[in-house]
């Protein structure tokens, strides 16, 4: 690498990269490239051979678990504070989930697989089996709230996900897109967001969603949001817009 060519590692707005140490940093810049992801692509499909690693920076990812022949549910939201890819940490060569980017187009640091797990000294193995760690508290937390809490609990909660990896308060999202990722009708999501909208939470215009109210809509998502927030806080870095948490904006 050239002196005057960019770092992409050690300037990166990943938070797992920004946690490793200088030297660990090092390692890995001459293997990493920045990658455009559009809005609605699929970066992985279920069964996909595992060759690279994708570390968000701006763009934000959907995990999806496919139900029947054409329904698919998601399981987690990944931004800038993990990785996709991370079954090759568990010695797996085959992605689980669908991946699609959300939102937005947004980039996304590509490491190939082979060069990080050759250069993966004990200590950025471990700072990556952390966040897998909480990638499955996410994912249980998620089939939970499937199954058991109201679907405008669940929209609460599916906002202040998104929110927590944006750079500002607008989500730029259609109602059907949200029915999509939480398996109901669409008529629900527009009653459950009129809802939200009256009591001043938020405001919805032409596929914009402002985040009016963030602590009264964590008081609405309850104990479905928050868990793996707080335990991501606790073991990696600063994350999210909680009171008293601050987000490193894109």
């Amino acid at each position: 690498m050239q002196g005057n060519e960019p770092r992409l590692v050690a300037s990166s707005s990943n938070l797992l990269l920004r946690r490793l140490s200088p030297a660990d940093q090092a390692l890995l810049e001459p293997f990493a490239e920045t990658v455009t992801v559009q809005r609605g692509a699929r970066l992985f499909s279920p069964a996909d051979r595992l060759s690279d690693f994708y570390f968000p920076e701006s763009a934000i990812f959907s995990l999806e678990e496919q139900v029947g022949q054409s329904r698919h549910i998601e399981v987690a939201v990944i931004g800038r504070e993990g990785l996709l890819g991370w079954p090759a940490l568990l010695g797996s060569d085959v992605m689980t989930h669908a991946v699609v980017a959300q939102l937005r187009a947004g980039s996304t640091l590509r490491i190939a697989v082979e060069p990080l797990r050759r250069h993966c000294g004990v200590r950025v193995l471990d700072a990556l089996l952390q966040f897998v760690h909480l990638i499955i508290v996410q994912m249980g937390r998620s089939i939970a709230s499937h199954l058991h809490d109201t679907v405008n609990k669940r929209i609460a909660r599916w906002l202040l996900m998104r929110h927590d990896r944006l750079g500002g308060d607008v989500l730029l999202v259609q109602h059907d897109e949200i029915a999509a990722n939480l398996s109901v009708r669409r008529a629900s999501i527009t009653d459950g967001l009129h809802m939200l909208e009256g009591e001043l939470l938020i405001r919805c215009n032409r596929g914009r969603i402002l985040i009016r109210d963030r602590s009264a809509l964590e008081e609405r998502a309850g104990d479905a949001y928050g868990e793996a927030e707080a335990q991501y806080r606790n073991l990696i870095a600063p994350f999210g817009k909680s009171a008293g948490c601050r987000l490193i904006a894109a």
